[in-house]
């Protein structure tokens, strides 16, 4: 009678753990597909928001074309960019205006799916233990 079931419960085990590899592999997929749709999200708000400055860019240079037509605004810049002086012996000192750089960083998601991976195959590691010593 034992061997009938083992016999049993061969099949029984193989079709658990497949069904167990199936799971963990679709939830796997899932979470990765969630996570690269979220930076998709992410990247499309990004790049809105550089289309809204790159426009507001252009009209401000739109605006400087128009000025750099008039003589007038074309002296008073050369004189403020490029620190031209009146023939009156005027001096120029130009102040720097140094600005710390701001660093960002960036969050690695993709470590979270490897991480994901790693526990549902030690948790599928530790069901097939428990099925095969029971």
């Amino acid at each position: 009678m034992p061997k009938k079931k083992k016999q049993v419960k061969k099949p029984v085990i193989v079709f658990g753990l497949l069904a167990i590899i199936g799971i963990v592999y679709f939830v796997a997929t899932f979470i990765k597909y969630n996570i690269d749709i979220q930076k998709l999200k992410q990247e499309e708000k990004d790049l809105n928001l550089k289309l809204s400055t790159l426009k507001h860019e252009s009209e401000n240079l739109k605006t400087e074309i128009e000025k750099l037509k008039d003589p007038e605004y074309i002296t008073r810049y050369a004189r403020e960019e490029y620190s031209y002086s009146k023939e009156n012996g005027e001096y120029v000192i130009k102040i720097e205006n140094d600005e710390p750089e701001i660093v960002t960083t960036e969050t690695n998601e993709n470590n979270n799916y490897i991480y994901i991976i790693i526990g549902s195959g030690v948790l599928l590691l530790g069901i097939i233990i428990y099925i095969i010593k029971k």
